[in-house]
Parts: C-alpha cells; structure tokens; sequence
C-alpha cells in the first residue's frame, strides 16, 4: 500500500537524522571538555572568601609560582589560592605562619595544594607566611618564607 510505501521512506531519514543529532551533541561535548576550564576547583570555604562580595584580592609572585591571595571583611576570613605554587613531593608540604612581633606560629598547613587554605583574618599587624616544611608541618619554620604579606593590605 501507499502507506506503507511512506512510513518505510520517512524512518531511515528519521534514524539519520537521529543519529546527526548524537554525533553533534557528542562533538560538542568533547570541544567543551578540550577547551574548558579544567583547572581544580578550590576548597570551599576558600572559594566563599574569594567569592565574597567585599573580598580583596592580590596575586603575589614567588619562588615556587603564584599565589593569590582574598580577605573578606564580612565573613572575617583570608584565603590562598595555592593551585599555581609547584607541586611538592611527598614529603613536603606548605605550611601558613601568623607573624606576630616577628615570632612565627603555625597557622596551618596547606593540606592540598589545589585546594588551597583559609582562615580567621589576623588582627591588624599581624604578617601571614608561607614556608615549605617536611610533610606533616613543623613546630617552627625550618626554612625562608616564600612569601609574607600583610592581610590588611589586600
């Protein structure tokens, strides 16, 4: 019959373009995955600091890469972006200092480098750091600071 005739000629151009569909939408995916960000998102309370409507922030180059740095004053938080330093071995680790009187205490290590570190904001004065130091932290800093900045100058 014709009918039939008809329903047979309009399924193979439907199952083509069916298929045109998937490979397009697949292509598109695959571009968007090349060209995407791919870069590690951030911990997220670091994120809410850098994210904040009042946050400051400053790049700070150093030995070891970039380090971005954000104060929020209204969550009362600083933050590292650590994602660009270099990468350490196993059995070292970033390690934050509060500088006070220029006595160093530790302030907390940076657990995952592509995560990075927050914390309280120091009071007014008060420097923060970055050392490297053998894995699990030190009690004190065993080696220069890559970097010193004061937090309320962000």
């Amino acid at each position: 019959s014709i009918d039939a005739a008809r329903s047979r000629g309009w399924m193979p151009k439907l199952l083509t373009a069916a298929a045109a569909v998937v490979l397009v939408a697949g292509a598109v995916f695959g571009i968007g995955q090349l060209q995407g960000d791919d870069t590690v998102p951030l911990a997220a309370g670091v994120s809410q600091v850098f994210d904040a409507p009042d946050a400051h922030t400053a790049e700070v180059k150093t030995a070891k890469g970039v380090l971005r740095v954000a104060t929020s004053p209204s969550k009362g938080e600083m933050a590292v972006d650590t994602r660009d330093l270099a990468a350490l071995d196993d059995q070292h680790v970033y390690q934050l200092w509060a500088i006070v009187d220029g006595a160093m205490t530790s302030a907390g290590l940076v657990e995952d480098k592509d995560a990075g570190a927050h914390m309280a904001m120091p009071a007014k004065g008060i420097q923060v750091a970055i050392t490297v130091e053998p894995a699990g932290g030190s009690q004190e800093p065993t080696t220069d600071p890559i970097i010193q900045v004061d937090p309320s100058a962000v």
